[in-house]
């Protein structure tokens, strides 16, 4: 059985369509509702002029997507029915700016293509392999990744919250988180940890060094 090869590009910090709010900063006039049910921040959020959009699942957390009367989209984290976190999300996670819409659509500008290194941490053992990735950029802002294997192809939607939405060849689409650290970009998924050189400067010194 092939190893299943895939990894995760960085993304930049994304300012919200409609303010001058960073994502991942706490929300403005919710912070009372942490720590309360999902079923009464939901009531409390259509109070306070919020609309419902979707939400990601994964095994054990649920982010709920909102937007208010500006367009400003907002995060809300939840696990075992209890709020964690409420926070700015960029507009592209509800469907604003150039996204076509929610879920894992969205819309770009310009791509960029360049060669890197990347692999996969499986039984103790580290795999790497040349990979050709292409960039997909709406503005200055980077929204989805494609990652070409030797013998795969993987998907990458860049959401809030350090999560992406990932799609791999002939598997339906998989949710996880990302963490960026020295040019390297590592997300669990599963019992496996996969990485991929995402600064460019790092992805040319590997590749001159690469056996």
């Amino acid at each position: 059985m092939r190893i299943l090869k895939a990894v995760v590009i960085g993304a930049a910090a994304l300012m919200l369509t409609g303010g001058e709010v960073n994502a991942q900063q706490p929300a403005s006039g919710l912070q009372d509702l942490v720590g309360t049910s999902v079923g009464t921040t939901g009531y409390q959020m259509q109070q306070r002029g919020y609309t419902w959009l979707r939400n990601d699942k994964t095994s054990t957390d649920i982010w709920d997507y909102w937007r208010d009367r500006n367009g400003r989209c907002v995060t809300v984290h939840s696990s075992n029915a209890r709020v964690y976190s409420l926070v700015y999300a960029p507009g592209i996670d509800c469907g604003t700016g150039q996204a076509t819409g929610g879920g894992d659509d969205y819309g770009h500008d310009y791509d960029e293509a360049f060669d890197t290194v990347c692999g996969v941490v499986t039984g103790g053992q580290v795999y790497r392999y040349r990979c050709q990735a292409k960039d997909y950029y709406s503005g200055r802002h980077r929204v989805a990744t494609d990652l070409r294997f030797p013998d795969n192809f993987l998907r990458m939607v860049w959401k809030g919250g350090n999560r992406v939405a990932l799609m791999f060849e002939g598997m339906a689409t998989q949710y996880s988180t990302f963490n960026v650290n020295n040019g390297e970009t590592t997300i669990p998924f599963e019992d496996k940890t996969y990485f991929f050189l995402s600064d460019r400067h790092a992805a040319r010194e590997a590749l001159q060094n690469y056996r």
